[in-house]
């Protein structure tokens, strides 16, 4: 959908998500929704 979308999370003193390569705002927000959906559903982990 994204293929120059570069994701990165960060975990440790300063925790974060960093989006690059989005043009648009709302190609940010329709990420970060894909992003929070996969967080939420542990199905793919069985």
């Amino acid at each position: 959908l994204y293929p120059k979308t570069v994701i990165r999370i960060r975990k440790g003193s300063s925790n974060g998500v960093e989006l690059t390569g989005l043009q648009l705002d709302e190609e940010r927000k329709q990420v970060m929704k894909i992003m929070q959906k996969v967080w939420e559903d542990d199905s793919w982990l069985h």
